[in-house]
């Protein structure tokens, strides 16, 4: 007896809603990604902003501060020596990000972003040096590549490509170190 093609046919398949369980990560993905998203063209912005790095510095802190707010709305009440942490973590991190912009403006955006992106290193480094704490052969091997081609990028001219209609400097490229030992 011949089959017909209706009876091989898959049935097709309905949408299914996503369970809670499933939903909350793939929000997650979705928030991720728009996070890249901000943050890949924040130097872009940063570089044709029509006021100074400094300004520009204060205008994006002075914009997420009512998200913060809300966000904080209903947080836990923190003790004051928390609350002196909590305000010198902020002093830092608007330092960090006028040095960021600063070095944005005076390097390749590439540059700039690459160089102040080395702080998880630099606090293994320091979490060795200051407190003895053991850094593995994987961290110290890949470590060591990235400051290499660090180096590599700083002096042996890579930035001088002009990426993003930027021009590197070793004035920009000094910030950008600043900008990342500054949290």
């Amino acid at each position: 007896m011949p089959v017909s093609a209706a009876k091989i046919a898959p049935a097709p398949l309905a949408a299914t809603p996503l369970s809670a369980e499933a939903e909350a990560p793939a929000a997650g993905i979705r928030y991720i990604c728009l996070s890249m998203l901000l943050s890949g063209i924040g130097p872009v912005l940063v570089r044709n902003s029509p006021v100074d790095f400094a300004a520009t510095a204060l205008w994006r802190l002075a914009i997420a501060l009512p998200v913060a707010f809300f966000l904080a709305r209903h947080s836990v009440r923190l003790p004051r020596r928390a609350l002196l942490g909590a305000a010198a973590s902020g002093i830092l991190l608007g330092l960090d990000l006028v040095l960021w912009n600063g070095a944005v403006v005076h390097t390749t955006i590439l540059v700039a972003t690459v160089l102040v992106m080395l702080y998880p290193l630099l606090v293994a480094l320091g979490g060795y040096v200051f407190f003895r704490e053991a850094v593995g052969q994987r961290l110290g091997l890949g470590g060591g590549i990235a400051f290499l081609g660090i180096l590599l990028m700083t002096l042996g001219g890579a930035s001088d490509i002009g990426a993003a209609g930027g021009s590197s400097s070793l004035i920009g490229d000094a910030i950008s170190h600043a900008a990342q030992t500054a949290p």
